[in-house]
């Protein structure tokens, strides 16, 4: 091949993959490459692609201050698809009122646990939820104690401090 036609040849190829990189940018989609465009540009695509909508698993641990163990922990997630955390009972000192969870994103993004304090599986006796959050790893605090009871335990114990750690009523906190 002469040396004019390999610069042409040259020059439509990497307009082929300039166009392709363009619409791959552009879409965020998958694009599959020329086979003269080689594996590095296919891996830079593959990972661009994959930016969008991560998929990943959330756990942590949930504790309810009044309650034994929280009894449903369901997700509402930002991106992902809501549902029900897997939820199982920790073997810890002090662990029979709080437990693990986890959940899978399968868009990754933001997520807030609503958390059932008491009462059953079926019928929750109170329902708490937390703000959105971010994060792998998160843990909350649930706060189900009446306040009236909160105030009675501040009026009778000699520091003066509740129980509600804080945490405003039928709420929970990332801790």
């Amino acid at each position: 091949m002469e040396w004019s036609t390999r610069r042409i040849v040259v020059a439509a190829t990497m307009g082929v993959v300039l166009l392709a990189l363009v619409a791959a940018v552009v879409s965020l989609s998958p694009v599959r490459p020329l086979a003269t465009a080689g594996s590095q540009f296919e891996s830079a695509m593959t990972s661009v692609s994959r930016v969008k909508g991560t998929a990943r698993t959330v756990k942590g641990r949930i504790t309810c201050l009044n309650n034994p163990s929280p009894v449903g922990v369901w997700i509402d997630a930002t991106k992902s698809k809501d549902g029900w955390a897997s939820i199982k009972v920790p073997y810890v000192p002090g662990g029979a009122s709080m437990v693990d969870y986890s959940y899978r994103l399968n868009k990754g993004g933001k997520f807030k646990v609503n958390v059932g304090c008491g009462g059953t599986s079926e019928r929750w006796g109170m329902s708490l939820s937390s703000p959105v959050v971010s994060g792998t790893k998160v843990n909350f605090r649930c706060n189900d104690i009446p306040p009236m009871l909160n105030q009675v335990f501040k009026r009778i114990n000699p520091f003066k401090f509740g129980l509600s750690d804080g945490i405003k009523y039928g709420t929970c906190k990332k801790i």
